[in-house]
């Protein structure tokens, strides 16, 4: 069976959240009543809200981090944008991607190797797996979307 992780928010922060993201313009809330249920408040995205999504999301995808999470938020989100736009990205992705990648075999050296400790290489190497991980992720996507 699978496993469920849950992280507890509580309730005044998520109220908190929707309220300023109300008072921002970014999300609009319509209350809808069901039977004998209390009141539940559906929020929705406003025009601005959803532009500031696809902004997030662009950013998101031209921009490398080591915590992936961001990325990959980003690509399950990908289908707001037009699939051209997500095509150029993803292609501008994986230059930035081979980028990293170059910069990092720079370090990757003998020399290099015996100047520093052991766990720096490990490091390198890990930092390597992850790149290479994030690029061949980056054309799997792309590869749906041609």
């Amino acid at each position: 069976t699978g496993r469920f992780y849950f992280v507890k928010v509580q309730i005044s922060f998520s109220i908190g959240m929707l309220k300023n993201l109300e008072k921002r313009d970014l999300i609009t809330g319509s209350v809808k009543k069901v039977g004998n249920m209390p009141d539940w408040t559906i929020y929705s995205l406003t025009e601005k809200g959803r532009n500031e999504l696809k902004g997030t999301i662009r950013k998101s995808i031209v921009q490398f981090h080591y915590d992936t999470n961001i990325f990959t938020i980003a690509a399950f989100l990908i289908n707001i944008l037009k699939e051209k736009e997500v095509i150029k990205l993803l292609e501008e992705r994986l230059q930035l991607l081979q980028s990293y990648l170059d910069g990092i075999h720079k370090q990757d050296n003998a020399i290099w190797a015996q100047e520093v400790p052991a766990v720096h290489m490990a490091n390198v190497k890990r930092m390597t797996d992850i790149v290479n991980a994030e690029i061949f992720g980056t054309q799997r996507l792309l590869s749906v979307c041609v």
